[in-house]
């Protein structure tokens, strides 16, 4: 039908009423529209008939955990996207072997796959023998391989540059980050922004400011880190799953957030909301992910 679109000028609406015979749709332009769907042996018995297509998501093991929000939305709502059109999704989490080995999963050898959505934590191995293999992919949440994928992403600089001049408007002039910047190249940009804007305000970065809670290699959040010391009046953080731990961890130093410690992430997912007080976070809006992706 967009084929039709595009080639009569008119948009795939119009199409769809006509060849459905609907109202909106003069007699002339009806004519027209069907006349040129034969023409190029468009029936509804071949559209019935046309394969489903069938969609993998993608992603590291260690990033799609229980309790991770930002990734499990994305997924969700594509899946409700393809769920619409009648299409199927499924997702692969690959395991740190699988990834080292760079095995891919067998339904997608097989051919069983039209198309991929290519998530966070893989290795340069593993995109390569995807990449390889020729399907039509694209790259959610980084752009590692933009000389051979399509991305969508925010611009995590400019984020990170913005939640730390939203703190330092407040007032503050001892910022945290809490975040590994050396784990992922959309943390890297955050720290960045948020050094830019430190600098930019005429504050000097303490190396010491800059903490992590959650592991290097399972990408697990925990409480029992350390905080810098003396304790800076503010964080950024690199996402709300580790505002969340840095507030437990707070508690337990019995400090109060934000009368004693003022914190600010990115994401804006469900946890952000549930937490008491609710979470100042930058949204990056998973469905927008979802949508232009597919």
């Amino acid at each position: 039908m967009q084929d039709i679109a595009d080639n009569l000028g008119i948009s795939k609406v119009t199409v769809y009423r006509a060849l459905k015979d609907k109202y909106g749709v003069s007699d002339d332009l009806k004519f027209k529209i069907n006349n040129y769907a034969n023409s190029i042996g468009y029936t509804e018995q071949s559209r019935a008939e046309r394969k489903l297509r069938n969609f993998a998501f993608i992603i590291a093991q260690a990033y799609f955990f229980d309790g991770e929000e930002f990734y499990h939305s994305i997924f969700r709502h594509l899946e409700e996207i393809c769920t619409e059109s009648r299409q199927k999704i499924t997702v692969y989490k690959i395991s740190e072997t699988d990834n080292t080995a760079a095995k891919i999963p067998s339904d997608i050898l097989s051919g069983k796959i039209d198309g991929i959505f290519l998530a966070v934590g893989l290795s340069r191995a593993f995109m390569d023998s995807l990449c390889s293999l020729h399907l039509p992919t694209v790259a959610l949440d980084f752009d590692d391989m933009a000389d051979q994928l399509d991305s969508v992403l925010v611009d995590n600089y400019a984020l990170g540059i913005a939640a730390t001049e939203t703190l330092i408007a407040n007032g503050h002039r001892s910022i945290g980050f809490v975040g590994n910047p050396r784990k992922h190249k959309n943390i890297l940009n955050r720290f960045f922004g948020y050094l830019c804007a430190l600098y930019s305000a005429n504050i000097d970065f303490l190396p010491e400011w800059q903490t992590s809670n959650n592991d290097i290699n399972t990408s697990l959040y925990r409480t029992n880190f350390p905080l810098p010391d003396p304790l800076p009046s503010a964080f950024v953080c690199d996402c709300d799953c580790a505002a969340y731990y840095l507030i437990e961890r707070l508690k337990m130093e019995n400090k109060r957030v934000p009368e004693d410690v003022s914190v600010i992430a990115f994401d804006n997912n469900a946890l952000a909301v549930k937490m008491t007080p609710k979470l100042t976070t930058i949204s990056a809006n998973c469905l927008d992910f979802a949508s232009i992706s597919h």
